[in-house]
């Protein structure tokens, strides 16, 4: 089973897809990367509106999966015949 984190949870994870949930425009500043507070749960809640999925502010399986895809944009990967 994929692990959720939510607010509260402090994870070496929460640090990771903070730092994707920035690369992708939804910016959460923080002292303490590792601590999933109020303003990541705001970023998630806006991420996961944007992108059509439920809006419960967890981070599980389905928006980490959202979280990754968000990264690439037209032209990022080469494609091959």
């Amino acid at each position: 089973m994929q692990p959720q984190y939510r607010r509260g949870d402090r994870a070496a994870a929460v640090a990771e897809f903070r730092a994707r949930l920035a690369q992708i425009g939804f910016s959460v500043e923080s002292d303490d990367p590792d601590y999933f507070d109020d303003r990541v749960d705001d970023a998630v809640r806006s991420f996961q509106q944007a992108r059509g999925l439920t809006v419960d502010g967890i981070v599980g399986a389905a928006t980490l999966r959202r979280i990754d895809e968000a990264k690439w944009r037209l032209g990022d990967r080469p494609l091959s015949f």
